[in-house]
């Protein structure tokens, strides 16, 4: 038997079960919208992010939480916290993650109430 590239297998078994499991992670991500490259390409803390906001729209429609305050999280979840936080695993983020976040967004030169905004969002989490 050869080795085949999408598998990095000899052992037909072993082919056929990650063929299986990557058809099936391809049926989960066409039910939840989510195209293959776009899950592989997110980080853990960004999938957990996506997951947040998710979350508070179904608690949206059930009137557990208003349609506004979704929105308005899922906008602060995505303006700087995703775009500091993009690649990062979430077992990388520590006490020093968060200093180097908060001397970024004061690099932004954001009012103190806005970061605090921003840090309440990072509680989700």
């Amino acid at each position: 038997m050869r080795i085949t590239r999408s598998t990095k297998t000899r052992n037909k078994r072993e082919a056929i079960n990650f063929a299986k499991s990557f058809f099936n992670q391809l049926l989960y991500n066409k039910l939840n919208g989510i195209s293959h490259a776009k899950a592989k390409k997110l980080s853990n803390f960004m999938q957990c992010l996506e997951g947040v906001i998710q979350e508070d729209q179904v608690a949206a429609k059930c009137n557990e939480l208003s349609y506004t305050y979704a929105r308005s999280q899922k906008q602060v979840l995505r303006k700087y916290i995703a775009e500091f936080f993009n690649d990062f695993a979430i077992e990388d983020v520590d006490y020093a993650a968060l200093n180097v976040f908060k001397a970024f967004l004061y690099d932004k030169d954001l009012k103190t109430s806005t970061i605090k905004v921003q840090f309440s969002g990072l509680k989700k989490y």
